[in-house]
């Protein structure tokens, strides 16, 4: 595996790539990609709660508003920021940690549903203590990061979803791993990445 870092080599959205590796006595090893625009028609909504004495549920739905006509792949991932406050004998003591509450979803292409709205439920829990301090915890915002992924980059990634799913399973049928490498088996691939962060209160 070789990559570059984008600081190191400016990368432009948009912008056809080519790649081209001479190896001693090998053929020219080439491909080329167009590294895709960065998809920021995504968000997040709270859908439900369940609230209780020293523990409360939070249920959320992201959603993804695909553009029609053009091929989109994406995949995505969310984080809740939470802040806890405990007050022990001589202190009051504050720290902030991250939750997933969801990992990367699986990969999704919208060559079925082009031009429609993809979902992905999600939920945190977050719980307050009183032994051997009383601690209460508050959300303080999501984060949202979408990764939108060029079309031989989704294929790639989606066999090897695939091949992880089937191990195991003796009826699986056999995956195979494409390539846009001429003269060797791999890929050559581009994505960009959006972030989002969501405060608590616009939740509300």
């Amino acid at each position: 595996t070789y990559a570059i870092d984008g600081n190191t080599l400016r990368i432009t959205v948009g912008q056809h790539y080519t790649l081209t590796v001479a190896i001693a006595d090998h053929p020219l090893i080439e491909s080329a990609v167009i590294v895709p625009f960065p998809f920021e028609n995504f968000g997040i909504i709270k859908t439900d709660s369940n609230i209780s004495e020293y523990y409360r549920d939070y249920y959320f739905k992201a959603f993804i508003n695909d553009t029609a006509a053009i091929q989109n792949n994406y995949q995505l991932f969310g984080t809740a920021e939470i802040e806890t406050v405990c007050r022990t004998d001589s202190a009051v003591e504050q720290t902030i940690h991250i939750k997933k509450i969801f990992d990367y979803s699986p990969l999704i292409s919208d060559q079925n549903r082009d031009g429609q709205t993809f979902h992905q439920n999600a939920y945190v829990s977050v719980f307050d203590q009183l032994f051997p301090y009383q601690c209460n915890s508050t959300p303080l915002s999501i984060n949202l990061k979408l990764i939108h992924l060029e079309g031989s980059t989704y294929n790639y990634l989606k066999a090897l979803e695939d091949f992880d799913i089937s191990l195991g399973d003796p009826f699986a049928q056999y995956v195979i791993v494409p390539t846009n490498l001429t003269n060797a088996q791999g890929i050559f691939g581009a994505y960009a990445i959006v972030e989002k962060t969501i405060s608590w209160i616009d939740l509300q």
